[in-house]
C-alpha cells in the first residue's frame, strides 16, 4: 500500500517538475537559447542543467514538507502525523522508507532527529498503547478494557 502511494507521490513530483521546467522554457525562451549557445554543445550539460533544476526544485518541496511536520510537532508536542493529514503523513512514510534504503541525507537525518521525529512509528504506537494497557491494569486490577469508556484501547488490545 505505502508503496503505490510514495511512487504516486513520485510521479506526482516528476509531473510538477516537468510543468515547472515547461513553464521555465517559455517564459525565458531567449535568455535559454542564449545560454545554450554560451555553453558547449555537449548534451551533457544540458542534462546536468536540468538535473540541477529537478534537484532544487525536489529540496525546496523537501523543505516545506518539513517546516510542515516542525509546525504539527510544535503544536501538538510529536511527529506522529495521523491519516487524516494525509499529504503529510505520507511524506513522513516516505522518510522512513528512504532512511531504510539510505537514501535519505544525514543532514536531513539530522534535522528530523532535532524535532523528533519517530523512524519506526508502529513500535512507537505499541508501546504507547502497551503504557496505557499497563496503566488501566494497575489502576483497575485487571486488563477487561470497556469498550465505551477507552474505544482505541479495547481496540488495541481486542486486536
Amino acid at each position: 500500500f505505502f508503496r503505490r502511494i510514495i511512487m504516486q507521490q513520485q510521479q506526482q513530483q516528476q509531473q510538477e517538475d516537468q510543468k515547472e521546467t515547461s513553464l521555465e522554457e517559455t517564459d525565458d525562451s531567449d535568455d535559454s537559447d542564449r545560454y545554450y549557445e554560451s555553453e558547449s554543445n555537449d548534451s551533457s550539460s544540458i542534462k546536468t542543467s536540468h538535473l540541477n533544476h529537478s534537484q532544487r526544485s525536489h529540496d525546496r518541496q523537501w523543505e516545506e514538507m518539513y517546516q510542515q511536520l516542525q509546525a504539527y510537532q510544535l503544536q501538538n508536542g510529536h511527529c506522529l502525523v495521523p491519516p487524516r493529514i494525509r499529504k503529510l503523513r505520507i511524506w513522513t512514510i516516505t522518510q522512513r522508507v528512504s532512511k531504510k534504503r539510505n537514501r535519505l541525507s544525514t543532514d536531513r537525518i539530522r534535522r528530523l532527529d532535532a524535532i523528533g521525529f519517530v523512524w519506526a512509528a508502529r513500535n512507537q504506537r505499541w508501546e504507547e498503547m502497551y503504557r496505557q494497557l499497563q496503566v488501566f491494569q494497575s489502576h483497575n486490577g485487571h486488563c477487561s478494557i470497556p469498550h465505551k469508556i477507552y474505544p482505541k484501547l479495547y481496540d488495541w488490545v481486542k486486536f
